[in-house]
């Protein structure tokens, strides 16, 4: 059982990348805009898909239903 788990711990080990540290930018300096993201507030309005225009009233004219053959009364 250890030698499993040590083994498990030595693979996660060796997973870890490899190559040189970046320094962190000084404080105070504010990160470039990616131009290919949308602005936040470009986020904020709805598209038309989002949002789409209503219709008021499907039906042009009032039809009166024509009789539904299932409409059954209960069977006791």
């Amino acid at each position: 059982m250890r030698v499993a788990a040590f083994a498990l711990l030595l693979g996660l080990a060796a997973c870890g990348r490899q190559g040189e540290l970046m320094r962190p930018a000084p404080p105070g300096q504010v990160p470039a805009v990616d131009p290919a993201k949308p602005l936040p507030s470009a986020l904020l309005v709805p598209t038309p898909q989002e949002e789409p225009t209503r219709v008021d009233d499907p039906l042009s004219k009032s039809t009166p239903r024509r009789d539904d053959y299932f409409n059954l009364p209960p069977k006791h």
